[in-house]
């Protein structure tokens, strides 16, 4: 799902290419039927070929596999989780980005209020 959220949509050649390790094609095949059968991908006929795109956006996937991980591996506290990955990357952050970060931070403290 990583993959086809990164693309937008994908055949099963494509999906086969960017597997890691390859996956043969019957494998992508069943892959993607899997994820058809399952609802989280839709398809499409673009002549011969089947297309796969995404059910959901990428960001409400996002935010749900996010939630999975602060609960799986943060005791499902938010702030741990995010405490965590500013002060593990805090040199990749630009001011721009903790600008927008303390931003929101501060819109979330005002609707809390009301």
């Amino acid at each position: 799902m990583f993959l086809i959220h990164e693309v937008g949509e994908m055949s099963v050649q494509q999906l086969q290419e960017r597997l890691d390790p390859p996956a043969t094609e019957a494998g992508a095949r069943r892959l993607m039927g899997i994820l058809y059968k399952k609802g989280v991908v839709r398809m499409h006929k673009d002549g011969r070929k089947k297309i796969y795109s995404p059910v959901e956006s990428s960001l409400d996937t996002g935010i749900k596999a996010l939630r999975d991980v602060l609960s799986s591996f943060f005791k499902g506290s938010p702030s741990l989780g995010i405490s965590k990955l500013l002060d593990t990357d805090a040199s990749k952050y630009s001011d721009k980005e903790l600008d927008a970060i303390e931003d929101a931070l501060t819109e979330i403290r005002k609707r809390n209020k009301d």
